[in-house]
């Protein structure tokens, strides 16, 4: 936390010595894993995050003399899949994205799975630069534009006897693509037992424009927990695209958003 302030108030003191004015723009928050390896509740983990968040608007408008409130941009790791001991759910994964749909300037980016990795936690340095171009399309929209900034992620649902759909909220059309992340099954979607979390086979998986349906051979879904994309990974191995837990919807921002590495 110290050293947060410290590139705060150097920050300001830097313009200060060049004539101008200062406020920090943005933080991104990329941690999490050690909290996932010690077992760390959703509840506390959220408490300290809220802790840090006040302190650090705190510190930047004492330093700036105004009122000042940090944007942080969050992910979601897939890395969750080897933290031993806690390796059957991904607890602060999705703590984080709790986080981004309940608190102001928390902002999520997009999960982890996307990529290569030199380890069982660390990027490649190829989709260490991929991940700053996700952060940075985030932000643009979310600090420049104005406008909602979040990833691609489930808006609503309703189930109907064998039946349940998942409205999400893509800019373009929905897609199913395996040409980047590996089929792990079903796309990486799961229809869980809201008690037992014992898979329910699928029969189906249609997806149109927004919107993914599943169908089993239930007579009626009992609240089941619908889950993407948990599917696949083993604990020891790569995390990413290829052998971690994964899924392989997409959208169609790719269409007038590109990027080319040289």
């Amino acid at each position: 936390m110290q050293r947060v302030f410290d590139d705060i108030s150097y920050g300001y003191a830097r313009a200060q010595e060049l004539g101008k004015t200062y406020r920090p723009v943005a933080m991104y928050w990329m941690q999490g894993e050690a909290d996932q390896t010690k077992g760390t509740t959703k509840a506390d983990y959220q408490a300290i995050f809220d802790t840090m968040q006040q302190r650090i608007d705190a510190h930047a408008s004492a330093v700036c003399g105004e009122e000042v409130h940090v944007p942080i941009f969050v992910y979601q790791f897939s890395s969750w899949i080897n933290r031993t001991p806690n390796t059957a759910y991904p607890t602060i994964p999705m703590a984080l994205l709790e986080l981004a749909q309940t608190r102001e300037n928390v902002y999520l980016t997009n999960p982890m799975y996307i990529h290569d990795y030199t380890d069982g936690a660390h990027l490649t340095a190829r989709s260490s630069y991929i991940q700053g171009l996700y952060i940075s399309v985030m932000e643009k929209r979310a600090l420049i534009d104005g406008k909602a900034a979040k990833p691609l992620m489930p808006v609503s649902h309703q189930r109907q006897g064998r039946a349940a759909t998942v409205w999400l909220n893509p800019v373009g059309r929905l897609s199913f693509d395996t040409s980047i992340v590996s089929d792990p099954g079903n796309y990486g979607f799961r229809l869980l037992h809201p008690d037992t979390r014992a898979i329910i086979p699928l029969t189906s998986l249609n997806i149109r424009y927004d919107a993914v349906t599943v169908s089993t051979q239930r007579i009626s879904l009992p609240g089941p927990f619908f889950s993407m994309p948990f599917t696949g990974g083993t604990t020891g191995q790569s995390p990413g695209r290829l052998t971690g837990p994964r899924g392989c919807l997409r959208d169609s921002q790719g269409d007038i958003i590109s990027f080319t590495l040289k």
